[in-house]
């Protein structure tokens, strides 16, 4: 029962042979208290198991992490309390080694919609080129913004760059548009990962918004004749499309990608159109009149974080989707608006620098809380409006869903038996 020895000899022995199985196991294992007790004979064997999963594909957790992590082998030991014991050591790096995977497994699930439009051997590449990712980002938590836009940009020019030359993607993305399509997915997949890493969270950016927001404020006079914007209050169509515009504005501030951030200036910007052609009639003069309007749409809505939101899109976008289309357009004319509200002076607004800065001086403050203030009810109302209708089209939907059904069971059920 006790490989030969007496009773005393082999409890005598027993630690000096699970010393020399921790010392050869692949596993870094926790530093253990010399009064810790020797009770818990099958830890080795325990972590000796999670090294051979890891050896194979569907167990490569721990080499993974220390791919990551910058240690070396069999230099990173994992440091025990005092009075904790080897058992609850091992429950611990147990538990460790649980979260770190079903992170990654949650981070496959969210992906799979985007994954499975791709072939399976692609579809496993972007999955564990976006889980490495990850990890190396994380690292970059304390960095500056700079360091980490420029991370992510180079990130996308290696995944192009695996997409033309690495054999697994061979037909799978035959031109530009393709190329450009998966990026597009891989961002999306990506942006939500990290955007509390990444969105506003340096002090300056917040800053800077601030003092837009209290600019624009300040900015409370400005009408649309100022900026010679064709806007017809007295046209109840024109006005409706022009709130429909500024609740995209509003929106922008929610989504978390790129790609959504810009859709919601190209739907804003489409409804400026129409809110132009409506106003001026044959007179619209079009895309000369956009970025006024665009001016004015911001002045009247006051986007949250329309600062950190403009830089964002800036500095995460893949270079595709600002370097052309209708995309890149619109965001060119929001950037500009952007400038212009930053840094406006009287000789732009057609006003003197005396009647400039009565204007902006803190006589008018008064009145521009009350007007920013009826602008927040009315942005509340139109949100409680949307909300409806969402939820009505839900309804709709779910409706149409189960008349499908039934339809399509009515027809299998007047088929002829075989």
């Amino acid at each position: 029962t006790w490989s030969g020895y007496c009773s005393q000899c082999y409890a005598a022995q027993k630690p000096t042979k699970q010393r020399s199985s921790a010392q050869s196991d692949e596993v870094d294992l926790p530093v253990i208290s010399q009064t810790a007790p020797t009770s818990s004979a099958t830890s080795p064997h325990r972590l000796s198991k999670a090294t051979e999963q890891s050896s194979s594909p569907a167990g490569s957790l721990v080499n993974f992490g220390r791919m990551f992590s910058g240690a070396k082998k069999g230099t990173h030991k994992r440091s025990v309390s005092a009075g904790e014991t080897e058992s609850t050591a091992v429950r611990r790096l147990d538990l460790e080694l649980a979260e770190s995977s079903a992170m990654r497994q949650n981070l496959t699930l969210s992906d799979a919609a985007f994954l499975k439009t791709l072939k399976p051997t692609a579809a496993q590449d972007v999955a564990q080129q976006i889980k490495t990712f990850l990890w190396q980002f994380g690292e970059l938590r304390d960095t500056s913004v700079e360091r980490r836009a420029s991370f992510v940009q180079t990130f996308y020019e290696n995944m192009l760059n695996r997409i033309e030359t690495q054999p697994i993607w061979d037909g799978a993305a035959a031109d530009d548009q393709t190329k450009h399509k998966i990026i597009d997915g891989i961002v999306s997949t990506l942006m939500p990962q990290v955007y509390d890493q990444i969105f506003c969270t340096d002090p300056k950016e917040k800053a800077a918004d601030a003092a837009l927001h209290e600019r624009i404020l300040r900015l409370w006079w400005v009408d649309a004749a100022c900026l010679e914007a064709p806007l017809a209050a007295d046209n109840a169509e024109a006005m409706a499309a022009f709130a429909e515009a500024q609740n995209f504005l509003i929106v922008m501030d929610s989504k978390k990608t790129t790609q959504e951030k810009l859709q919601c200036i190209c739907s804003c910007c489409k409804l400026l159109f129409k809110v132009m052609e409506l106003s001026a009639g044959p007179n619209a003069k079009g895309a000369d009149d956009l970025l006024p309007m665009i001016i004015y749409t911001v002045l009247r809505a006051n986007p949250p974080f329309f600062h950190a939101n403009v830089h964002f899109i800036s500095a995460y976008s893949p270079p595709h989707q600002l370097h052309s289309g209708e995309g890149a357009y619109y965001y060119t004319n929001l950037y500009s608006a952007l400038a212009f509200l930053e840094n406006v002076r009287a000789s732009q607004l057609r006003l003197s620098e005396e009647e400039y800065q009565a204007r902006m001086s803190s006589s008018g403050g008064t009145d521009a809380v009350s007007t920013h203030l009826r602008n927040l009810r009315s942005t509340k109302d139109r949100l409680t409006r949307l909300q409806e209708r969402q939820r009505r089209m839900q309804e709709d939907v779910a409706a149409l869903s189960d008349a499908i059904e039934v339809l399509c069971a009515s027809a299998v059920a007047v088929l002829p038996q075989e």
